[in-house]
């Protein structure tokens, strides 16, 4: 078995938090079922060899899902300030206001975009579009999003550049 399997395997014994999972899911796109496979093995504690078996499943489509959902958990969340999102907004004539209050919600305010989608009566999916269409306009070029499930020791490495990267992106 692989170092990052054995990771993922050891991670997934230790439960999070039903908001951090909340937090996690609104960053990403799932599945309602894999979202419900996912928040089986992380916040009620069932293996992921377990909830395979119940579904069918191989147990590598439920560690996929899992390691996703992982990667997204105690990570430094990117805060935009309202003047980055005004810059992207003029690359975006066309996004409605109603979109942009929504954006702003989820990237400024730092609302859980499952929340912010609920709450205007659309899917996680269109909002994850637009918010992801507009954190492209924000971002300098050659910069670009990265997300993946590692080892604790290289994560840390790797948690250490986005946070330096974060002090000259905000700069």
């Amino acid at each position: 078995m692989s170092k990052l399997k054995q990771h993922v395997n050891k991670l997934a014994i230790r439960k999070i938090s039903r908001s951090q999972f909340q937090r996690a899911i609104s960053t990403i796109e799932l599945h309602p079922r894999q979202s419900d496979r996912a928040l089986r093995v992380l916040v009620n504690g069932q293996s992921i060899k377990e909830v395979a078996a119940s579904e069918e499943l191989t147990y590598e489509s439920v560690r996929s899902v899992v390691a996703r959902v992982l990667a997204q958990v105690d990570l430094p969340k990117l805060q935009f300030s309202d003047k980055q999102l005004a810059f992207a907004f003029e690359k975006m004539p066309r996004m409605t206001e109603q979109s942009r209050l929504l954006v702003r919600r989820v990237l400024v305010k730092g609302e859980a975009a499952s929340d912010v989608a609920a709450s205007a009566g659309i899917s996680l999916a269109t909002l994850s579009q637009k918010v992801n269409r507009v954190k492209e306009a924000i971002l300098p070029v050659g910069w670009r999003f990265v997300s993946g499930a590692l080892p604790a020791e290289d994560a840390a490495v790797v948690e250490g550049m986005f946070k330096k990267a974060l002090t000259k992106f905000h700069d």
